[in-house]
């Protein structure tokens, strides 16, 4: 179940993402609260059809090596 709910807080990620005016994507505030709930998001299996590939991409890209390395645990 916490897989599932971990699954649909992806999914409303892109909404969480913005673009800057270079094109270098960025979380938004509420995006980083966000990530601070998915510690095991990197570990998880999303290769179905429930998280496509792009907004594992997107969301990844957006967040902040240092920050990667602390979802990581």
């Amino acid at each position: 179940m916490a897989c599932l709910a971990a699954i649909a807080k992806l999914m409303q990620l892109t909404e969480l993402v913005l673009s800057d005016d270079d094109g270098q994507n960025r979380l938004t505030p509420r995006g980083l609260m966000v990530l601070t709930t998915l510690t095991g998001l990197q570990k998880l299996d999303v290769t179905g059809s429930d998280v496509s590939q792009q907004q594992l991409e997107v969301f990844w890209a957006a967040v902040p090596w240092q920050q990667r390395q602390q979802a990581a645990g």
